[in-house]
């Protein structure tokens, strides 16, 4: 005869997307009241119980389990690799690790049918390169202790969420395509970031139809170049470290209102085909907008670029710039070099 694990989670004394106590419905190791999912590593040495043994259960109930079984909840996993590996399940519900405290977790070339659920999880190494995410990823007040990688993956499905998250390491996301809402607000990048060529969603910043990192904050050098962009906004945003937007393509509204940039920044050579904003942005080290384009969009009424009430502390270089209409209305000049040679606006 089995029993049923005895392990619960009650969400009251932390945050949560739980909002009732939840019962882990896996079975208990023989001789014991815990599944092998929520055993401490040294209980799982015990009865000789490997990370593969781990791995291959997962991936049993991740293809075959019901909805209540691939509920992770809670749950302490050591390194399990999910590399090359068709992750289809018997339903589209999704794979639950919320609150999950996962030492690394590899999925290259992996494909997942279901959502990824890691809300409130804590994992050393999350390892999604060249991954395909048919139903997004959560990650809402995600800790990442190491690294999270996702290089070339696509994700499709529903939203991608690591709003609150917390990255201590690096973050590497080159070359991903997302085609539904991503949002990064209020998330705590500690290490360098790297965004290179991402194709980012966003079909209307009015409705938060969008790519979003509001109220984020990068305290090292973050790169968003080549970046496909279409409604995204990084208002109220703080980058501590060198910016680079070289070389994007904004195809949506692109906003940076209220945005703080500690270190030097460059857009050269990018292009706005719609309204971009940097109202109330803060520049204190050296700006360059060399070659950029800023198109703007349909609405008649809005400036195409708008730098009003910016503030600009270090040299700016707008050579060879072209824009429509521009608004630089009360915008503060505290720097020794403000270059606009060759300038166009239309």
């Amino acid at each position: 005869m089995t029993n049923k694990c005895t392990y619960t989670f009650n969400p009251e004394n932390t945050e949560s997307t739980l909002d009732s106590s939840w019962d882990c419905p896996h079975e208990a190791v023989e001789e014991t009241d815990t599944c092998m999912f929520h055993m401490s590593s040294d209980e799982r040495s015990e009865h000789g119980i490997t990370d593969a043994d781990i791995t291959d259960a997962l991936l049993s109930i991740m293809k075959a389990g019901d909805v209540d079984e691939r509920q992770f909840i809670g749950a302490t996993l050591g390194t399990h690799d999910f590399a090359y590996r068709d992750i289809e399940g018997i339903d589209q519900h999704r794979i639950d690790f919320r609150h999950a405290t996962i030492d690394e977790f590899h999925a290259e070339r992996a494909r997942f049918e279901e959502q990824l659920d890691f809300r409130d999880a804590t994992i050393g190494t999350l390892d999604l390169n060249n991954t395909e995410l048919e139903e997004g990823i959560l990650g809402k007040r995600i800790h990442i202790t190491n690294h999270i990688t996702l290089f070339e993956s696509v994700v499709t499905g529903d939203n991608t969420d690591f709003e609150h998250g917390v990255f201590d390491g690096s973050v590497v996301f080159d070359e991903a395509e997302f085609d539904n809402n991503v949002t990064f607000d209020r998330a705590m990048f500690n290490d360098a970031a790297s965004f290179k060529a991402v194709k980012f969603y966003g079909r209307a910043n009015e409705t938060g139809d969008n790519t979003s990192f509001n109220q984020a904050t990068f305290t090292e050098s973050v790169s968003f170049q080549r970046c496909i962009f279409e409604a995204t906004q990084f208002n109220d945003v703080t980058f501590k470290g060198n910016v680079n937007f070289e070389d994007v393509e904004g195809n949506g509204a692109v906003e940076f209102t209220t945005a703080t940039f500690h270190g030097d920044v460059v857009f050269d050579e990018s292009v706005f085909t719609d309204d971009t904003d940097f109202t109330d942005g803060t520049f204190e080290q050296e700006v360059s907008l060399v070659g950029c384009e800023f198109d703007g969009g349909t609405a008649v009424l809005d400036d195409d670029v708008s730098f009003a009430d910016a503030e600009f502390n270090g040299d700016v270089d707008m050579r060879l710039l072209t824009s429509g209409s521009a608004d630089f209305t009360d915008v503060s000049i505290t720097c020794d070099s403000f270059i606009w040679t060759e300038a166009t606006f239309t």
